[in-house]
């Protein structure tokens, strides 16, 4: 805990001001009197004198020491803020990049005539039509190989697209999720509001199929899935896959 010595300087200084004046007024009163004998007694005093100015100087000495460690103190805190400012922008400017690269690559995906969120709703319904299909077709009961062989049929034709928007989707939560000093409730929520429903159900089905407990585990330290209905978390046995944390439960 920093000690606060500011308080002792001012006694300081009045102190030896005190001192000086006494010794300025023994001297005046001294050199007016002319009794022999207390000028001789007076200046047997200066050996004393020569002293008391000494342990004033170290007085002196103790008080600059203190201003300069004030100063230091404020000085110390005001590079900790810099580096803090610095560490919070030089994060900012990776974060935007990579949402901005995460935008151009939705607004740029194509495939069989279609583009964008097109695209991207065209695999959204390709998981969840058939999905919801067996699920009428079996009594609302669904178990969690059937969903992954659905997204199996759909991967097959479509990988690099889905994988890819997995991999940036990663990248960005694990940046945010690793990088110290920062609020990251607040960078999540920024990059989540760029994030569609289908985007999420992407992700919900893929962190499924693939099984992949490195992108699940980081997706679970945030309401990712927070915005999901039940009819897209399915069966309480599909939605148990993932913490509840995810749904913000």
């Amino acid at each position: 805990m920093k000690e606060n010595n500011d308080g002792n300087i001012p006694f300081y200084v009045a102190l030896a001001l005190f001192v000086i004046l006494v010794v300025l007024g023994l001297t005046y009163m001294t050199q007016n009197s002319n009794d022999y004998n207390d000028r001789g007694t007076f200046g047997d005093m200066f050996g004393f004198a020569n002293a008391l100015f000494t342990g004033l100087s170290v007085v002196g000495l103790i008080a600059t020491i203190l201003l300069q460690r004030k100063d230091l103190n404020i000085q110390r805190d005001e590079l900790k803020k810099q580096t803090d400012s610095i560490h919070v922008q030089n994060f900012e400017n990776t974060f935007f990049q990579m949402l901005s690269l995460y935008g151009n690559f939705i607004s740029t995906i194509e495939k069989d005539d279609l583009k964008g969120r097109n695209y991207i709703n065209h695999l959204s319904t390709g998981i969840s039509r058939p999905i919801l299909s067996f699920l009428t077709y079996k009594q609302n009961t669904i178990d969690l190989d059937r969903v992954r062989n659905i997204y199996f049929e759909l991967h097959q034709y479509n990988r690099s697209e889905m994988d890819h928007h997995l991999r940036i989707i990663y990248s960005i939560i694990e940046l945010i999720n690793t990088t110290e000093r920062v609020n990251k409730i607040k960078y999540f929520r920024i990059f989540k509001a760029n994030v569609s429903l289908d985007e999420l159900i992407l992700l919900y089905y893929g962190c499924l199929y693939k099984d992949d407990l490195i992108l699940k585990n980081l997706i679970e330290n945030f309401p990712i899935f927070e915005d999901l209905l039940p009819i897209h978390t399915l069966h309480p046995n599909i939605k148990n896959y993932y913490k509840k944390s995810v749904y913000n439960e």
